[in-house]
């Protein structure tokens, strides 16, 4: 952390710029007049740019204002040179006044000539893109003085922050009185969680979505309030305080927003069934994407620079993701559930064991007081042992060491969990092996965080916190009656069990026909299902017929004589009929 006092012991002014009487001159040699620039003092004190020293050139000024208070301003020198007013504007409501805007430009871009300490610009939240160990923690830069040649950071004017990223209270208060009380698994996988983003961009992983799906008073909204404390303040979403936690009713824009201000920092997400918009699930993609939408530059032609974010999330609802993604009658696909990863909690899931309801009721009466005035400081200090790790000869490690040093970490936590599984017999599939690279994460992260004395837990509590968390997933995915395995089962089911309602073709026509017919069967003995039947089915997974329609046909069991169809068009009984044809072969086919 940067705590570098930024104010000048003596005026340091470009050249023919001169201060007198608290105003601020440029001496005119050539016509020998002063010409008033401002009404009160300004001192260019910091001058900041990239690691190249090529971009992103600021000038922080220094300035007593009209009543004698003390003003910083950091000033971007492209903004500056596109449209000064904004910035003069900024001055006029500190109370600092600009009397000639053309002069006040020659100042700063004077002041880009003085020795001046020089920072290093952040421009996006969380590690910076440039390959330095800098991390912006709200507005607080995290790095190890000792290990860089730069004296400080400051934020580019363009640079969103998440003011919910913040500290209160000393780390050894909240060991104590916060992660020392919590029991269960999920309160204790929560804060796990909420500090696992920082390791992201090191492991070369995207972020996924946790989601605790549970029913109420199963103590989700105190585990996401404990995930929150760990970066910034955590009090109960609709108290009215302070809290770094969010609802799902945020717009598509609005979540992009959040994601990219907060940075390599978790993100806490509640009540999933508040979700009031459209497309949930481009939402969730666009969620886990890490990049923001492509969007027209509003100062010319041309796109303007996209948003990127690497970080989980952390959410809580009493639906599962799958459930939500189905209320708009779209089906779930495999790379969303290695991102989005429902894991079911009852009410046991933040009680020790053989504690009461009652004195669990107490405990976290007693956690959520103590959360109002303690936060922020485990994911500071996680931040800053990441930033400083040593190799053997006490050497400072760069970003491309630290980059090995915690994959092979990563890789080593990965296979004990791997092993875990195998003992017990359990062999995964290349999406849950995915999955588990996402909790394999979360193990690194307690690992580290109990080795740095952030945690007061064993290594083998986070084992085992993890291991039940993936293993709660695991079954939620594999007994999920509506994924793409069961419900083609149930398809099959469906067709065998109401075969007497599928017309045989190869049988004269009857002379009256079944009111409630749902198909024929065709002389080669494939199905033709009536759209309307075929809807009807559809509705119990969520979906609709076409969608349907399109996973029958993803295993090829579709037949399809026109290939922009999904339905065909046949003549039965001097009559055309219009229906989806699955092939007789899917009748025994497995899944």
């Amino acid at each position: 952390m940067s705590n570098i006092n930024t104010q000048p012991t003596k005026a340091c002014l470009p050249e023919n710029f001169f201060e007198y009487n608290g105003c601020l001159y440029f001496h005119d040699a050539i016509n020998d007049k002063d010409i008033l620039v401002s009404t009160q003092s300004l001192v260019p004190v910091v001058k900041a740019c990239n690691k190249n020293l090529n971009a992103n050139w600021h000038i922080m000024l220094h300035c007593i204002n009209h009543s004698g208070a003390e003003v910083e301003i950091n000033i971007c020198l492209k903004q500056a040179a596109m449209n000064i007013d904004p910035i003069t504007g900024y001055l006029a409501g500190c109370g600092v006044f600009i009397k000639n805007k053309r002069y006040f430009m020659s100042f700063l871009e004077a002041s880009c000539g003085l020795d001046l300490p020089v920072y290093r610009v952040a421009t996006q939240a969380g590690f910076q893109p440039d390959g330095e160990l800098i991390f912006m923690y709200g507005y607080t830069p995290v790095f190890a003085p000792e290990n860089v040649d730069f004296q400080g950071v400051v934020p580019a004017e363009s640079m969103k922050v998440n003011e919910s990223v913040a500290i209160f209270g000393l780390l050894d208060d909240w060991k104590l009185r916060v992660a020392g009380k919590v029991q269960g698994f999920a309160p204790k996988l929560s804060i796990l969680i909420g500090l696992s983003s920082p390791l992201l961009p090191f492991i070369g992983e995207s972020g996924a979505l946790f989601h605790l799906a549970g029913h109420s008073s199963t103590g989700k909204t105190v585990a996401l309030q404990l995930c929150a404390s760990v970066n910034g303040p955590a009090a109960e979403p609709g108290s009215g305080a302070l809290t770094g936690i969010q609802r799902w009713n945020a717009t598509s824009n609005g979540l992009e927003t959040l994601l990219a201000s907060s940075n390599n920092t978790t993100l806490c997400v509640d009540e999933l069934g508040s979700f009031a918009g459209k497309n949930f699930s481009n939402v969730l993609y666009d969620a886990v994407s890490g990049k923001s939408k492509v969007r027209m530059n509003v100062e010319g032609f041309g796109r303007a620079a996209e948003s990127t974010w690497s970080q989980n999330v952390l959410s809580t609802g009493e639906l599962t993701i799958e459930d939500r993604i189905r209320q708009d009658k779209v089906p779930v696909k495999d790379g969303q559930l290695h991102r989005s990863l429902s894991i079911p909690i009852t009410a046991e899931d933040s009680r020790d064991e053989g504690e009461s309801a009652e004195a669990a009721r107490q405990r976290m009466g007693e956690l959520k007081r103590n959360l109002l005035s303690l936060y922020g400081s485990a994911g500071y200090e996680f931040v800053r042992c990441l930033t400083g790790l040593l190799d053997d000869s006490d050497r400072a490690l760069g970003w491309h060491q630290t980059v090995v040093c915690l994959k092979d970490a990563y890789r080593i936590r990965t296979n004990e969990l791997t092993c875990r599984l195998q003992a017990n017999q359990i062999e995964l599939t290349d999406v849950e092996m995915r999955a588990l690279g996402r909790f394999g994460i979360l193990y690194l992260t307690g690992v580290l965080a109990v080795e740095w004395e952030i945690l007061p837990w064993s290594s083998e509590d986070v084992f085992d916190v993890v291991y039940e968390a993936f293993s709660r997933w695991l079954d939620n995915y594999r007994n999920d009656e509506n994924s793409k395995e069961s419900i083609l089962s149930g398809v099959q089911n469906y067709l065998g069990s109401q075969e007497t309602r599928f017309h045989d073709v190869k049988v004269p026509r009857p002379g009256v026909v079944k009111a409630d017919i749902v198909g024929y069967r065709l002389k080669d003995g494939c199905f033709l299902v009536l759209p309307d039947a075929l809807e009807k089915l559809a509705e119990k997974w969520g979906l609709n017929a076409k969608k349907l329609a399109q996973l029958i046909d993803a295993e090829e069991y579709l037949v399809r004589p026109e290939k922009d169809r999904l339905t065909m068009r046949k003549d039965i009984y001097q009559l055309k009929v219009t229906g989806y044809c699955i092939s007789s072969a899917f009748i025994n086919a497995e899944f």
